[in-house]
């Protein structure tokens, strides 16, 4: 997505968690790494790590911006928070089987129907993924199918 964009000219900045391995890329400046380390489920000790994805949105996005959230669970919750904040539309992305998961583990599940009822759109890699997805959310809102692309290394 981002290569995409670089090469379109559209502007626009990747957030990723502080711990995440630094990646070497055309668009190296529009990395910033400022994203709260996150669980991957909020049940047992991970519920407490809440409050650092809430203080993760001091992010002020520009006007005019849209937010995609790549990954997700938990980082889309950030997402759909800064989409409602700033009054911007908010693109969520099931990335397999993963998306599926937290629909069935408290506290994860509340978190992720209001994800899944809030999202503008919702994108899947898979009609499998999305499908499961509406099963698990029990609710049968329109999902896009969008495949990942292959890319040719050069």
């Amino acid at each position: 997505h981002c290569t995409s964009l670089y090469h379109k000219g559209i502007p626009f900045t990747l957030l990723l968690p502080q711990g995440a391995v630094r990646m070497r890329s055309v668009y190296d400046s529009q990395i910033r790494y400022i994203l709260p380390n996150l669980p991957f489920s909020f049940s047992r000790k991970g519920f407490f790590k809440i409050p650092l994805l809430w203080r993760a949105c001091n992010i002020i996005p520009p006007p005019g911006s849209i937010i995609h959230s790549l990954v997700d669970f938990p980082y889309a919750l950030l997402g759909m928070r800064l989409a409602r904040r700033y009054g911007l539309p908010h693109i969520a992305h099931m990335i397999g089987t993963y998306s599926v998961l937290p629909f069935y583990h408290f506290p994860d599940s509340y978190f992720m129907r209001r994800l899944y009822q809030s999202a503008d759109t919702i994108i899947s890699i898979s009609q499998f993924t999305a499908a499961a997805a509406q099963k698990a959310a029990g609710h049968s809102r329109e999902i896009m199918i969008m495949h990942p692309p292959v890319a040719q290394l050069l």
